[in-house]
């Protein structure tokens, strides 16, 4: 028969081998469904996509909104897609040369940067998703104070073209 004090004793062995079990269970389940802490972090700023308007003519994005550091540096990374009327617009401090990246993206897009005037002022078509720890970068030939990306193809099927002015609604 057990004591008391090895029936005790046996209990904390048991719940401190609970407990590694379940911190080792914790700490391998986001490389086995291929989700970190940091991806389930990034996913919580991106939203649905309803934070403004932006036409080109007729041609009209819902919008989310990218506009503090956090934001613009995760972007779209681990979105598995976005609709065909659907835009991240990027909003910068300063106009310049604004650098985007293809980081973790799961779909290629089309870049747009735009002037302080909303006027696009550079293109990079079918920029397509980097996977590898080293991306490079998509730079701006013409100082611009947006971005905005939409899904690969569009800016050529809807004629978007140096100089087209972006009307933008962010109620």
């Amino acid at each position: 028969m057990i004591s008391k004090r090895g029936y005790i004793y046996e209990m904390i062995l048991l719940l401190v081998a609970a407990a590694v079990v379940l911190v080792i269970v914790f700490h391998y389940s986001g490389k086995i469904f291929n989700s970190s802490a940091e991806s389930i972090e990034r996913n919580l700023f991106v939203n649905d996509f309803n934070e403004g308007r932006a036409c080109f003519n007729e041609n009209c994005f819902n919008l989310e909104v990218s506009d503090d550091p956090d934001e613009r540096t995760m972007g779209l990374e681990y979105k598995d897609s976005m609709k065909v009327n659907q835009a991240m617009l990027f909003i910068f401090d300063s106009q310049g040369e604004q650098g985007i990246w293809m980081k973790n993206m799961n779909f290629p897009l089309d870049i747009l940067w735009l002037d302080s005037n909303m006027a696009i002022v550079d293109i990079s078509e079918n920029n397509l998703p980097c996977t590898s720890d080293e991306c490079p970068t998509v730079v701006n030939d013409v100082p611009a104070l947006y971005v905005l990306e939409i899904n690969a193809g569009l800016s050529e099927k809807i004629g978007l073209k140096m100089g087209d002015i972006m009307d933008i609604d962010l109620g």
